[in-house]
């Protein structure tokens, strides 16, 4: 029993040896697993807390890179505003418009960085490199622009882009910036500016000289001279070293002898200054007189200063009056200063020495036809120049002539806010002439006023320019009109803003050139262009530019080039070109009384307008080039209201919404059928494509060979058009709709009846006519996160 207890207990000790050791290894099992479990629980966390702060990071870069977002956002905001604002505004240049376009253009392709410390990012970040930065992002614009006719919309995606950093995430947000700009709807009317007329030219003072003190000016003994003034006692005044000195202020002199040797110089000052006495001529060689009185400087004879050995006679007053001639000869200069200076003669330089230059100071200077003795001439030769400074107003009774012949080598230049060359008392015009070799540059701050305008440089390069605000050139003579010449290989430039012309402009000869610049209105007679003339037209910017013209024609010879852009009214009484003559115009509207004819004409043959309306004739005769009409603004309507005729060419009509070829009835219910002709001599010489929504052949004659390519479809090239026949030509007549082809009897079945007249503004009104209208609309779009 004893022994089975003690084996008993030993089993039992066994089981309980054996139960540690499971329970241990559970319990080892255990610990590991939780070490395992707790080591992949602490890895899961400081991955996630990495990756938490990487994100962190590329989030504060993006935050960062908003504010560079709104900044430029702000930017182009404020420039779309000045541009609209700069579109609204009729004195807004194109030079204007397109600085601002270019600032708006330099915003668009801005690159901003951001930079921080990589190992504190959200801290750090900045949009300046501190020398050890990293660059971990930037910020730019991805621009989608369209233009659908005068709006212009621009979407952009503004974009932050990280890089360098332990997460990419990048962000964009979109922006549509849509600058609508609404042209006139017409109705704008153009006003006519104001014609200046001819100031009435002032009336030189007369004074009493009676009681002025007689003063002489002799050589005593040679080359002594001496002054004595007849005071009391008897004042004298004795040359020392070749210089007479007179100092006579508070004296009103009256010089009634003048004599004098070569070399001495004479300085006079006085407070009133009368030459009785002529200025001597002989004996001054090498002399110069300096004179000065303080209100009034008369010379009663003719003023006439010879050789002298390159020296300046100097003159200074308030008022200075010549009252016969002004002569300046040959090497010898003059420096004249006062308030204002009458000449009743006329002002001659001629001193033909390129380095001598003649001063004049005034603010008025009146040079006067004294009792209709052709005189009041202002007379520039050889090579002479003149400085005109502080000029305000400039009247000449005679003539302005500028007989240089220099090649160019003296710039003759008057600057003054008025130029007047009119005899308003004996009604005779004045003239400005310019001859062979010369060049004169005219600027007037105000008026320029003439009767006729001759300029003959016979050198292209030499270039005679009159810019004034408001120009006139009128025959008040007898009221027939005044006259522009422009001679042989010359140039001559208007700059102008108004130009009135009560005459015709003509070119001589060979190879002349007119243009004119900055023009808003220009009022002309006739232009006659001679063989390789040029006329060049170009209207100041932004402006309800207008011209008014009769006849533009080339005469007794061919070869001439037409060019007139940036205007927005023409009206004419025709145009007539003929062999090797080009014409080029961009304007609003083309309106021409008269004929319109283009004979054997060639490249460049260019009409770009809103309206095109001929009352007369259409002939368009074997061009060696095409004739192209283009749209403006999308625009374009064209009538060829006093009949079509189109010989062996090819003419094209480009996105037009309305053409009309003839008028069956001209005379508004009188009859006058304005027929419509097609003439070639073979196949394929003769082309007339149109694209136009709406074409007629508003004639009761029409004759078109069957076999001529005439080509018609919508103003895109597409069969949404109609075509309208008055008259049945290759048997079709009527109205048809949606049709394309090449050839008249090409036009699908039967036209529906009866024929419907078209229709035609009146008056035209084209878009520049009328006040345009600019407006942007900004919407900011969606953000996303990629």
């Amino acid at each position: 029993m004893g022994i089975r207890t003690i084996e008993k207990l030993k089993n039992q000790q066994g089981s309980s040896l054996a139960f540690v050791l499971i329970i241990g290894m559970i319990i080892m099992i255990m610990v590991a697993s939780l070490l395992a479990f707790a080591n992949s629980d602490f890895t899961f966390t400081q991955e996630t807390v990495e990756s938490r702060q990487a994100y962190i990071d590329a989030k504060s870069v993006i935050e960062y890179g908003k504010i560079a977002i709104h900044e430029r956002e702000k930017k182009l905001s404020d420039k779309y505003d000045e541009l609209v604002a700069a579109l609204n505004d009729e004195a807004s240049t194109t030079a204007e418009i397109n600085l601002i376009k270019q600032a708006i253009l330099g915003l668009e392709n801005e690159i901003t960085t951001i930079y921080c410390d990589e190992k504190n990012v959200a801290d750090t970040l900045a949009f300046s490199n501190s020398g050890t930065s990293t660059v971990v992002g930037k910020v730019f614009i991805e621009k989608t622009p369209t233009i659908v006719g005068t709006t212009d919309t621009s979407k952009y995606l503004f974009k932050v882009e990280t890089e360098n950093l332990r997460r990419k995430l990048d962000y964009q947000v979109d922006y549509n910036y849509v600058v609508t700009t609404t042209p006139g709807s017409g109705g704008g009317t153009f006003v006519e500016p104001t014609k200046p007329t001819v100031p009435t030219m002032p009336t030189a003072p007369t004074t009493n000289i009676s009681g002025w003190l007689s003063t002489k000016i002799m050589v005593t003994s040679w080359p002594t001279t001496q002054c004595t003034i007849a005071t009391n006692p008897t004042s004298t005044f004795t040359s020392t070293s070749n210089v007479l000195n007179v100092n006579a202020t508070g004296s009103s002199l009256k010089v009634d002898q003048f004599n004098w040797a070569n070399n001495p110089i004479l300085n006079l000052m006085a407070d009133n200054i009368c030459f009785v006495a002529n200025m001597p001529t002989s004996n001054v060689e090498g002399a110069s007189f300096n004179i000065t009185a303080t209100n009034e400087l008369r010379f009663k004879g003719e003023y006439k200063q010879t050789y002298n050995q390159s020296k300046i006679n100097k003159l200074k007053a308030r008022t200075m009056i010549f009252e016969g001639d002004l002569i300046v000869g040959s090497n010898t200069g003059i420096d004249i200063e006062c308030d204002t200076l009458w000449i009743k003669g006329d002002l001659i330089i001629d001193t033909n020495n390129n380095n001598i230059i003649n001063r004049i100071k005034a603010k008025n200077i009146i040079i006067e036809n004294v009792s209709n003795q052709k005189k009041g001439n202002l007379t520039i030769n050889g090579a002479s120049s003149v400085v005109w400074e502080d000029l305000e107003n400039l009247w000449i009774e005679g003539d302005l002539n500028l007989n240089s012949w220099t090649a160019g080598k003296i710039d003759n230049k008057i600057t003054a806010d008025n130029i007047i060359i009119f005899n308003t008392k004996n009604k005779k015009n004045g003239s400005l002439n310019v001859t062979s070799h010369s060049k004169l540059e005219i600027v007037c701050n105000e008026t320029f006023l003439a009767g006729k305008v001759s300029i003959a440089a016979n050198n292209n390069s030499l270039i005679s320019t009159i810019k004034a605000k408001d120009i006139v050139i009128e025959d008040i003579a007898n009221n027939k009109g005044g006259s522009v010449v422009i001679g042989d290989k010359t140039t001559v430039v208007w700059d102008a803003v108004n130009f009135w012309l009560d005459g015709d402009i003509t070119t001589k000869s060979t190879n002349a050139q007119v243009t004119f610049q900055n023009i808003n209105y220009l009022n002309t007679d006739n232009i006659n262009l001679d063989h390789l003339s040029q006329l060049k037209i170009k209207g100041a910017e932004n402006k309800k530019n207008h011209l008014i013209i009769g006849t533009i024609k080339a005469v007794n010879s061919n070869n001439v080039h037409i060019d007139i852009s940036n205007i927005c009214s023409i009206e004419c009484d025709g145009i007539d070109l003929n062999w090797n003559s080009s014409l080029k115009i961009d304007a609003g509207k083309i309106e021409i009384k008269g004929d319109f004819r283009l004979v054997q004409a060639k490249s460049p043959l260019e009409l770009t307008c809103e309206y095109f309306d001929c009352l007369g004739e259409t002939e368009i005769y074997r061009l060696q080039s095409e004739l192209n009409f283009y749209p403006k603004n999308e625009v374009l309507n064209l009538r060829f209201n006093g009949g079509y005729e189109q010989v062996n060419s090819v003419v094209n009509i480009n996105g037009a919404q309305k053409v009309i070829f003839g008028n069956y009835d001209h005379n508004s219910g009188g009859g006058n059928d304005e027929k419509i002709t097609l003439i070639q001599d073979n196949p394929h010489t003769l082309k007339l494509n149109v694209k136009s929504d709406a074409i007629y052949l508003n004639a009761n004659s029409i004759a078109i060979p069957g076999n001529a390519d005439f080509y018609y479809a919508g103003k895109s090239g597409g069969g949404s058009n109609i075509f309208n026949i008055k008259t049945s030509t290759l048997n079709k007549v009527g109205n048809y709709s949606n049709v394309t082809g090449n050839k008249i009897e090409e036009l699908p079945g039967t036209g529906e009846l009866p024929y419907t007249p078209p229709t035609w503004p009146d008056p035209l009104n084209c878009s520049c006519e009328g006040s345009a209208n600019s407006t942007i609309d900004i919407s900011p779009g969606t953000e996303k996160y990629y």
